[in-house]
């Protein structure tokens, strides 16, 4: 399907309205097109064409947005990258993705640097990384210092005419991948798992219209008015979707470089502020925040406040309520192009714990827990999607969470095991056919009579710290060549409870001699950490407890009962 491109629609139909503000600074869409196009102009002198694979390290930043759409444009494939990342990791993900560019800027000049000599030492010789410092490109369009933010979004102004031209001066300019196939993939977005290194989700355009559209359907749009807060990072896919989303709908967005729960709470009780995206932790720290209570008002008007990227806990959604919080929990993953559930606020003050009903563009199933055996899985080249006859589980039952829609990735990139046809055709229980499989998302639920979803357990292994995704697998791989380690039986990783950030990396440790109080003096939580540190594991992976245990619980075919350990875990004192 052939679209017309989003931006280049919102500067005919209102160009004169507020599209982003940084940092006191704003712009329109005809504004927002114009440093599009002039980047876009300066990426082609560089040497980026249709197809390149366009690595992206930087900070939440205005040359942020208007990189996404100067890609698009070109019709290169953005690859974002976490700025949390050592310069190993990230070597990994330029060389995985092919990527034949990085984009970085000055706050992740020195990890991106060290990142390419690390990659083009591993690369064959006629491989060429080339970097761009997105500073020393020097845009020269100036953002609007009005910062009359009625005048650019009131409803009822209907004299306000486009002062800016921009749209008639440089018509040419906007003819440029003037339309958009949905079929064509836009970012590829690393997401981590349980098992081996991180996978790269291709997300088209599609994905991404279509999500939007859905949520649109489920949360309402109010393009006049609506101003979307978004302090989560742009490299996420909670981020990138509200970049999409904003152009789709015609709001604004009101971008933060960081999450500082001061700085939010200033935003909603100065700016005219309608939605913002927050993980639990986050919505957390300002709730307990000195100078949240006297902007309470301010939260309560708010249209909605959205929580993704962690379970949202009832002590939490209780709070919410007696404040009169408008919250709208969601369930979602990379692979969908953020939600594929959403709970909204009203719905929130009675359905508590529920992620919401499927959105429009998909569809939610729960089968049995041994439908599907992963290896077998694996081993068929469909790991995480189904094509097999599989047992639907009734309302109420916990089962493992599927889902199918035009939100749902293609596929994972250069990964054989994970790589699957965007069509294919599946047979469920009732012998119907279907053009396009179930992902199973590898997490437990059940949904009600009225088809509310509720997650029972996210990822089984996969630890979700501060809406951070880490897989114990890697933390383990890297603490297996620990010295100190190697003289005990056995250790392993997991995510136990941790009030600030939900999830806290753990590593659970069996004492030789059986006794589950006492370790070598020198192995401590801070050598650990030193060690992961040295070996270039992100800062938000670090293990931060340790607990000694006599012996590893496991399942009757051996294998650790990572449950069970993490309920013997917060039965004891960590060190």
């Amino acid at each position: 399907m052939i679209v017309p491109d989003w931006l280049g629609q919102r500067v005919i139909q209102r160009g004169d309205r507020l599209a982003l503000v940084f940092e006191q600074k704003e712009w329109t869409y005809a504004q927002l097109a114009e440093q599009v196009t002039e980047l876009t102009g300066l990426l082609i002198k560089q040497g980026i064409k249709p197809g390149d694979y366009v690595a992206v390290l930087m900070a939440n930043r205005s040359e942020y947005v208007f990189l996404i759409h100067a890609l698009a444009r070109i019709g290169a494939i953005a690859v974002f990258l976490n700025t949390r990342l050592s310069a190993v990791e990230i070597s990994w993900q330029l060389g995985h993705s092919g990527s034949s560019w990085l984009i970085y800027d000055q706050l992740n000049k020195t990890t991106g640097t060290e990142a390419i000599v690390i990659t083009s030492s591993q690369l064959d010789q006629d491989v060429n990384l080339k970097a761009i410092a997105i500073d020393s490109l020097n845009l020269t369009t100036k953002p609007d210092q009005n910062h009359d933010y009625e005048s650019k979004s009131n409803p009822k102004n209907k004299n306000l005419k486009l002062k800016n031209t921009y749209a008639l001066q440089h018509s040419n300019l906007l003819e440029h991948n003037a339309n958009i196939d949905l079929k064509v993939v836009q970012a590829i977005v690393y997401t981590s798992g349980t098992t081996g290194k991180p996978k790269a989700v291709q997300l088209t355009y599609g994905n991404h219209f279509f999500s939007a559209t859905a949520a649109a359907f489920n949360l309402g749009i109010e393009p006049d008015c609506d101003r979307w807060l978004v302090c989560l990072p742009l490299f996420h896919v909670g981020g990138l979707a509200i970049v999409w989303r904003s152009v789709i709908y015609g709001s604004a967005l009101i971008l933060q470089p960081k999450f500082e729960q001061e700085q939010v709470i200033e935003a909603i009780a100065n700016q005219p502020i309608t939605i913002v995206s927050l993980v639990p932790t986050m919505l957390k720290r300002i709730m307990a925040n000195a100078t949240f209570e006297s902007s309470l008002s301010h939260w309560q008007k708010l249209r909605t406040i959205l929580l993704g990227g962690a379970p949202v806990d009832k002590r939490l959604w209780q709070r919410c309520l007696e404040l009169d919080l408008p919250i709208a929990p969601t369930y979602g993953l990379t692979e969908a192009a953020s939600q594929v559930a959403t709970l909204t606020p009203t719905e929130a003050k009675s359905k508590i714990g529920s992620a919401g009903r499927s959105l429009l563009c998909n569809q939610i199933r729960i089968i049995a827990i041994d439908a599907i055996n992963p290896q077998e899985e694996i081993s068929k080249q469909h790991s995480n999607f189904n094509s097999k006859p599989s047992y639907e589980l009734p309302s109420g039952e916990i089962g493992q969470i599927q889902v199918r829609g035009t939100n749902v990735t293609i596929g994972y990139l250069n990964n054989s095991i994970r790589t699957f046809p965007s069509i294919q055709k599946a047979i469920d229980q009732s012998g119907s056919k279907h053009d396009q499989d179930w992902f199973s998302t590898g997490d437990l639920g059940c949904l009600d009579s009225e088809g509310f979803l509720y997650v029972v357990n996210r990822r089984h292994d996969l630890i979700i710290s501060g809406g951070e995704n880490i897989y114990p697998a890697e933390v383990e791989a890297l603490l297996a060549n620990h010295p100190l380690l190697k003289k005990f039986k056995e250790f392993c990783v997991i995510g136990t409870d941790c009030p600030e950030w939900g999830q806290q990396v753990t590593v659970a440790i069996v004492n030789d001699a059986g006794n589950d109080t006492k370790l070598e003096p020198s192995l401590t939580l801070e050598t650990l950490r030193e060690f992961c540190q040295t070996h270039n594991l992100a800062r938000y992976k670090l293990p931060k407890a340790i607990a000694i245990i006599s012996a590893m619980p496991r399942t009757a075919s051996g294998k650790i009962d990572r449950q069970k350990l993490r309920e013997l875990i917060e039965q004891k004192d960590r060190l």
